[in-house]
């Protein structure tokens, strides 16, 4: 494949952002796309502070297609293309690739140029204190670049990957939350659970942590594993860390490692179990939480599976201590709360982790397959070394790994979430909050707990709650058993109450009881004249 070599800046201008003044921010009008709204590859307005529309800003309009760098701060090189069809404007120390020579360069190709890019992007970013870099730095870079026809065939063929590789890790999420709506149908929550609640310490024979010496370590041998080496739930073993057989015999005295343990991370990336499943020799250090179930009492992959569940998650993210660290003391892992569940339903959901731990191998493998081969050939693709013969094939198309049934795995779940949310009473509000309130439902339907929201505590709690006097600290109670990923502080929720008192139409209103000497709180509707 023939190329041609240009400075970027020759066929395409990075156009600066205008500094919009806060004070002139809105709840209505033009989305203005910050470095916040870039995630995930995209830029998107749906989160973003909007302003009102002038002329002023028209040199600043994004529209659907372009796409926008992060120019500062700590996510700088990071770039996403803006797919909404709404009119957005482009904010300050975000940049906007506008090609000026379309007879050499497309939209799609120089997206895979930047992810060519972005470490050398980053690389001159950090240079200095602050992450920075300009449009100058970033125009001047060199590119190759194949024929807009070669162009054309190889961002066809990357695409395709990356929305595969895209609906791997939608298919990936949607298995985990699967998992967490079965626990939560069959066992409830932690403020209204269907089984009797016992402590962890019940169900082990034993519950510790790692070692707290300071191991001596060797070139080679046992391997010695940290909190990184637990990811999506498994135990990695590879590691630069050994120690020697000798100091193993004594170390693993302490944690007797056995298949069918269970490690969990408390320190840090606190929160992730993974079951021991070889008899693979290893020690671990003293972040990293050691359970070993009594088999007369729990199925271990129940038990897996309830501290992956958002029952346990919802009481750990609540023992967890320390600002800069979270950690999750070792009294306070004893304490958790886990459903005494009968042993026939155990293995019913044991079975269900089985398939969906299975399913979820199967997906990484193909994820990372892909991966890799959507890195090789884009490398390839910025260094003007690819073959389009080779990216395409002989029969002209990429070769994607497949799995079976995954489009209809998808639209099962989807199907299932969509009936729900449709299904969920009108609360009585305005049109957009009664949608939002059908989605933080659906999902507390999945998820078995929700972020706080001002008007989700106001149709959900206080006026689904409340239809009488009631006071606020019967209001805090009710906030404190429900299932909110956060609970919210004591203070901002008397801050949200006197606001909703001075509203001008009210929905609440205050009176003093001279019998209990008591300030007490009414719904209007029920205030009598």
């Amino acid at each position: 494949m023939e190329t041609k070599q240009y400075r970027l800046g020759d066929v395409c201008k990075l156009r600066n952002g205008y500094a919009f003044k806060s004070e002139n921010f809105s709840n209505e009008g033009i989305p203005i796309i910050r470095i916040s709204d870039i995630y995930d590859d995209e830029a998107s307005p749906d989160d973003s502070l909007k302003i009102n529309e002038s002329n002023v800003f028209e040199k600043f309009v994004v529209r659907k297609g372009d796409i926008l760098i992060a120019m500062s701060g700590a996510t700088t090189g990071k770039f996403g293309r803006y797919n909404s069809d709404r009119k957005a404007y482009q904010n300050q120390r975000v940049g906007c690739f506008v090609i000026t020579d379309e007879e050499n360069l497309n939209q799609d190709y120089l997206y895979l140029l930047l992810k060519g890019l972005k470490k050398k992007i980053e690389k001159d970013a950090y240079g200095g204190g602050q992450p920075n870099i300009s449009s100058a730095i970033i125009e001047n870079y060199k590119i190759q670049l194949p024929s807009l026809e070669d162009q054309s065939k190889i961002s066809s063929v990357l695409n395709k990957a990356e929305i595969i590789i895209k609906k791997r890790e939608i298919t990936l999420n949607l298995a985990e939350e699967l998992l967490k709506s079965v626990f939560y149908k069959l066992f409830g929550t932690v403020s209204s659970p269907k089984f009797l609640l016992k402590p962890l310490n019940t169900y082990a024979l034993k519950i510790t942590d790692g070692t707290h010496q300071s191991p001596k370590f060797v070139d080679s041998g046992i391997p010695f594993l940290f909190v990184s080496n637990i990811k999506n739930n498994e135990i990695i073993y590879d590691t630069n860390t050994y120690i020697s057989e000798e100091e193993y015999n004594e170390l693993i005295k302490r944690t007797p490692i056995e298949i069918g343990d269970i490690l969990y991370t408390s320190v840090g990336s606190y929160g992730n179990p993974a079951i021991v499943k070889t008899s693979k020799k290893f020690c671990f250090q003293r972040h990293i939480a050691y359970i070993k179930p009594d088999q007369n009492k729990i199925n271990y992959i129940f038990l897996f599976g309830a501290l992956k569940s958002q029952f346990v998650k919802y009481q750990v993210d609540r023992l967890v201590r320390g600002a800069a660290q979270k950690t999750l003391n070792l009294g306070d892992l004893k304490s958790i709360l886990i459903p005494d569940v009968p042993e026939v339903l155990q293995v019913k959901f044991a079975n269900i982790v089985n398939i969906i731990e299975d399913l979820k191998i199967l997906y990484n493998t193909s994820k990372h397959e892909l991966a890799a081969l959507y890195d090789s050939l884009s490398q390839r693709a910025f260094r003007g070394k690819l073959n389009i013969k080779e990216a395409i094939g002989v029969k002209g198309s990429i070769e994607i790994p497949k799995i079976k049934n995954e489009d209809t795995f998808i639209d099962k779940i989807n199907k299932e979430l969509r009936e729900f949310y449709f299904k969920q009473q009108h609360t009585g509000a305005s049109t957009e909050i009664d949608n939002k309130i059908r989605q933080l439902d659906t999902e507390l339907k999945i998820r078995g707990e929700v972020i706080f929201d001002e008007d989700y505590l106001k149709y959900k709690i206080v006026k689904a709650n409340f239809k009488d006097v009631f006071t606020f600290e019967q209001l805090w109670q009710e906030i404190t058993k429900f299932p909110f990923e956060n609970l919210p502080d004591y203070d901002l929720i008397s801050t949200i109450l006197f606001k909703w008192l001075e509203e001008e139409d009210a929905f609440i209103s205050q009176k003093f009881n001279d019998t209990n000497k008591q300030i007490e709180l009414v719904i209007n509707e029920t205030v009598t004249a």
